[in-house]
């Protein structure tokens, strides 16, 4: 398989995932679209749509995505490392993004995420630095590991996003497998 087709398929099992989270936060046929008005019934695109998380290429969502969230047609929207050169930036987008959700139907949250992992797999510049290999070895992988959370969940909420796609629980099974060589395992 080709880094390219390997990007692909990680990118489709992401958005399935994503998309099997908002499946499981029981949305329902109807949505507040504030808290003082009443149940807004969605329509069946608008039930579809809030189970899909899209992406996009480059630094700026097209017309298109910004249609389909102000519509209630979207679940949320994953960032990968072409979507973002610096936090600012990456913050003008999310605000955009729920700028366009504002307008939309559905109350619940537009999800806003990206892989925030540590180590090598990090979208914004900043915490967490260390991998999750580099926890477990760690003097103290409890503190460790708690230090990366909060710093992963500081450093997205910074940047208004509200969905952290990590920490990855692998498992280590052989030395120089993917897991071992990019840290991704505890142990």
């Amino acid at each position: 398989m080709s880094i390219h087709e390997t990007a692909i398929t990680r990118r489709g099992a992401l958005a399935v995932g994503a998309g099997a989270v908002i499946g499981g936060l029981g949305l329902s046929r109807t949505a507040q679209a504030s808290p003082e008005s009443k149940p807004v019934k969605l329509t069946p695109a608008q039930l579809a749509g809030q189970r899909v998380i899209f992406s996009y290429p480059g630094l700026t969502p097209p017309a298109s995505l910004l249609a389909q969230i102000s519509a209630g047609e979207a679940g949320g929207v994953i960032f990968f490392g072409e979507n973002i050169t610096s936090l600012s930036q990456i913050a003008g987008v999310v605000a955009q993004l729920n700028e366009a959700h504002a307008a939309s139907p559905v109350s619940s949250p537009l999800l806003l995420m990206t892989d925030q992992e540590g180590g090598i797999v990090r979208r914004l510049p900043g915490e967490p630095v260390l991998s999750e290999k580099q926890i477990g070895e760690s003097a103290d992988p409890a503190a460790a590991a708690a230090d990366a959370g909060t710093g992963a969940g500081e450093n997205l909420a910074g940047v208004g996003m509200n969905l952290n796609l990590a920490p990855v629980l692998d498992v280590f099974r052989q030395a120089g497998n993917f897991d071992d060589e990019f840290g991704r395992s505890y142990s």
